[in-house]
């Protein structure tokens, strides 16, 4: 089998869809990119790379396998010895001077024994306006002109007199991220000490003082924002504070007073690589938007208010919670199942096979989030 990908951590193939975009300015030049060939399965054969396609006339495609000088329009064979087999071949096209326009008739054969793949490539030759930093964000993270305070950028002060409001730095609120690519998004920090290193510590001390690894060293970091990509992210403090309250009530009241630190109101929810990720989140509005309910009524999604001074945290509308998989339950007495969405304040009912086959012995560890389930009572 050939699979081809545009990153070495072979995350995002080449399709039809996400061709390999090579973008030249109008007056002509060259751009190089990198491809990842993944040959499994192919091993004795020879792989072969030929620049096919009518545009490659206008657009000469040149090939450098491993690091070799460029080999100007002839194709690239390599002797596969393994059943699975990683080759980055970086490929450069060139362009004489012309107008803007795109062109996608330029591919890359790639074939292998009875094995055949097509490398779709797109050449968009076009100048680039000045280049600018800014961030993309979801719709629903947009400021509205109506919030007083003092804006720059995409984030606003509130001042005594709610007035200098003026927009500084643009900012596009249109742009959706995943159809940029999401591998043109790199990982970073928020701003200078965030997650910046502050020390080593030896040994992990849990919340009961119990020194955990004690002969392992750990580094001691600063709380802050990070992305990874377009997602961002807050890692919190040691000082930060879980509160688990249900999903019936629009109002509560934090166990102690915030600090001047995110508070976060929503679930996560474990994906498919087993990290967990934001799944509802409600948006923070401070003290209030100035309406009588203090809620945006332009913004149909999840919002709350937060008092600091009187620890009330107030919801504009109830989420209702949906059944999960937990897994598999094989052949053994007791199973231990990890529950994809955290946090979770009481386990209501669990299911087997269907929603009409219950189980009625089971125990859930807050805690460790995991549910055990007993087999002689499935």
């Amino acid at each position: 089998m050939l699979t081809i990908f545009k990153d070495a951590a072979q995350m995002y193939p080449v399709t039809p869809q996400r061709p390999l975009t090579f973008l030249l300015p109008e007056a002509g030049g060259k751009k190089e990119v990198t491809i990842w060939i993944v040959a499994t399965g192919l091993s004795g054969s020879t792989l072969t790379v030929t620049p096919v396609g009518s545009d490659q006339a206008q657009f000469p495609v040149m090939l450098r396998p491993g690091g070799q000088d460029w080999v100007a329009g002839a194709p690239y064979s390599f002797q596969l010895d393994g059943q699975s087999v990683i080759i980055a071949l970086p490929i450069s096209v060139s362009a004489a001077p012309g107008t803007r326009a795109q062109h996608d008739l330029l591919n890359l054969r790639v074939s292998a024994g009875s094995e055949t793949a097509t490398v779709s490539c797109r050449v968009i030759q076009a100048n680039q306006d000045l280049s600018a930093r800014f961030r993309a964000l979801p719709s629903n993270r947009i400021i509205k002109s109506t919030l007083p305070g003092f804006l720059f950028g995409s984030h606003r002060w509130r001042d005594q007199d709610q007035v200098n409001g003026q927009e500084i730095v643009k900012t596009n609120w249109t742009i959706d991220p995943v159809a940029i690519g999401p591998e043109k998004f790199v990982a970073g920090i928020g701003y200078r000490e965030d997650l910046e290193l502050v020390g080593l510590q030896r040994g992990v001390v849990d919340k009961e003082g119990t020194v955990l690894n004690p002969h392992s060293v750990f580094p001691r970091i600063r709380h802050g924002f990070y992305f990874t990509g377009y997602q961002g992210y807050y890692l919190p403090s040691d000082d930060a504070v879980l509160e688990v309250v249900p999903t019936t009530g629009l109002q509560f009241t934090l166990p102690r007073k915030p600090a001047q630190l995110p508070v976060f109101v929503g679930t996560y929810r474990q994906d498919d690589n087993g990290y967990y990720d934001t799944d509802v989140s409600y948006r923070y509005l401070g003290a209030g938007v100035g309406t009588a309910s203090g809620f945006d009524a332009d913004d149909s999604g999840f919002q709350f208010l937060l008092n600091r001074s009187t620890r009330q945290v107030s919801l504009n509308r109830e989420f209702t919670p949906t059944p999960v998989y937990a897994g598999l339950v094989p052949d053994a007495i007791e199973v231990t199942l990890n529950i994809p969405v955290y946090p979770v304040l009481e386990v209501v009912s669990i299911y087997l096979d269907t929603a009409d086959v219950t189980c009625d012995h089971h125990s859930f560890d807050p805690v460790t989030n995991t549910i055990q389930i007993g087999r002689a009572h499935v």
